[in-house]
C-alpha cells in the first residue's frame, strides 16, 4: 500500500516551490543592502527574518488555493485482507495487508 499518492507528491512539490520561490525572491535584499544583510551573525538573522515571512505567506496562500488532496485509499467495494490480524479498540493491525480495489460496475468510475 502506498502512503504518499501522486496527488500528494504533486501537492508537496507545489508547496515547497512556493516557499522556495518567495524565500529566494526576498533574499535579493542581500545584494541590495549589504550593510544590513551580510555574513555576520546579525546580518544573517536579518536575512532570515526578512526571507521567512514572505515564504510563510506564500505557503499560506498555496494552502488556501490548494488544500491537501483527499486520500482515497479505500472506496466502496474495496477489500482489505490482513494476515495475522490484531484487533484493539482503536486499531486493526497485522503482519501484512493486501488491498483489492473494486472493479467499476457497468463502466462507471
Amino acid at each position: 500500500m502506498q502512503i504518499i499518492t501522486n496527488n500528494i507528491k504533486i501537492w508537496l512539490h507545489g508547496l515547497f516551490a512556493a516557499a522556495i520561490s518567495a524565500f529566494s525572491s526576498s533574499a535579493s535584499g542581500f545584494l541590495l543592502l549589504p550593510n544590513v544583510f551580510n555574513f555576520t551573525h546579525t546580518g544573517m538573522l536579518n536575512m532570515v527574518r526578512v526571507s521567512v515571512v514572505p515564504a510563510m505567506i506564500a505557503v499560506f496562500v498555496y494552502l488556501k488555493q490548494s488544500p491537501l488532496p483527499p486520500i482515497n485509499t479505500l472506496g466502496p467495494g474495496d477489500v482489505v485482507t490482513v494476515k495475522n490480524p490484531v484487533v484493539t479498540p482503536d486499531t486493526i493491525s497485522g503482519s501484512s495487508a493486501t488491498l483489492t480495489k473494486a472493479s467499476p460496475e457497468n463502466g462507471q468510475k
